[in-house]
């Protein structure tokens, strides 16, 4: 359970925004440790998540440390190391700081580029997010919390048809959920939006020590443009703020970002998102860079002012 008296208020979050919202990119998946078939590496040179399943979305580069006077070997080292694994990786990469440079070295390597995100955040207690009740209604529906297994499945199976997954992958993605457990006094809060008892909208949110991180919220597309978003999103912060937080982050797709600016969410930076196929270990991942290496922003600490 959290400790209020460690909840990051608004401004001293916006002082180190960026390395915490990559942290808490971290948190997510360190909080899923539970699960058998997940594991954080720390390496040299990253922090990234591998799984015993085949899905690049259980393995992940979440964080690098690639030092500006060892660019070159730093990066094909990476490579390396996950040539060797031969399984399909995520590479998140900050847009805030020149660390961007490395996806642009990536893909022109041949990896792929699979897309790109904001990171947004809110002051929860600013004035004119006091208005949130007014617009976050929709009609024909309600939104309940998630405190059981059966709901939870129903909530992996609306993100398993918002993006198509395969029946393996929303198996494992349900497992994985379930490791974590679910209940009103733990660190993952899940909601659910219902149409006539149907589940057709769904939010994930961690409340971690210091802010709260809504991770995925996703509506099915024969519901959107019904204000379903919006009800999810409203319920997860007025939770947060009743708890005693300031501070909520989000990570929206492009599409979403309009809805998360009408709760006073503002763009604090953004991620790329690079694929690395499996097929790694046959790719030329020696190719060099003639150009200057990149300056880093160096870690600061999460602990609240």
């Amino acid at each position: 359970m959290t400790r209020p008296e460690q909840k990051l208020p608004f401004n001293d979050f916006l002082e180190q925004a960026d390395w915490l919202s990559r942290q808490l990119v971290v948190a997510m998946w360190s909080e899923r440790l539970r699960w058998s078939g997940l594991e954080i590496i720390d390496d040299e040179l990253m922090t990234r998540t591998r799984s015993t399943e085949i899905h690049g979305e259980f393995n992940n580069i979440l964080l690098t440390r690639i030092r500006q006077t060892t660019f070159d070997a730093d990066l094909d080292r990476c490579l390396e190391i996950l040539a060797a694994e031969a399984k399909p990786t995520r590479w998140f990469l900050s847009k805030q700081n020149a660390e961007s440079e490395i996806t642009e070295q990536l893909i022109a390597r041949g990896f792929d580029e699979c897309s790109s995100f904001a990171i947004v955040a809110t002051d929860l207690n600013a004035e004119k997010n006091l208005q949130w009740r007014s617009i976050g209604n929709a009609e024909g529906g309600a939104v309940t919390k998630i405190d059981n297994a059966l709901e939870l499945k129903q909530y992996a199976n609306i993100l398993a048809r918002t993006y198509d997954f395969s029946t393996s992958f929303a198996n494992s993605w349900f497992d994985m959920l379930l490791s974590c457990g679910v209940g009103p006094h733990l660190p993952w809060r899940y909601y659910l939006y219902r149409v006539n008892g149907l589940p057709v909208g769904m939010l994930g949110a961690l409340w971690t020590d210091q802010v709260v991180a809504i991770e995925v919220m996703s509506v099915l597309p024969e519901y959107r443009k019904q204000r379903i978003g919006s009800a999810l999103v409203y319920a997860a912060l007025f939770d947060a703020q009743q708890a005693g937080y300031e501070v909520a982050v989000a990570y929206p797709t492009s599409s979403a970002q309009g809805l998360y600016r009408r709760y006073g969410f503002t763009d604090i930076g953004g991620i790329d998102c690079v694929t690395i196929g499996s097929d790694l270990a046959s790719r030329d991942v020696y190719h060099k860079r003639t150009d200057p290496p990149v300056i880093l922003d160096a870690p600061q600490s999460m602990a609240a002012k």
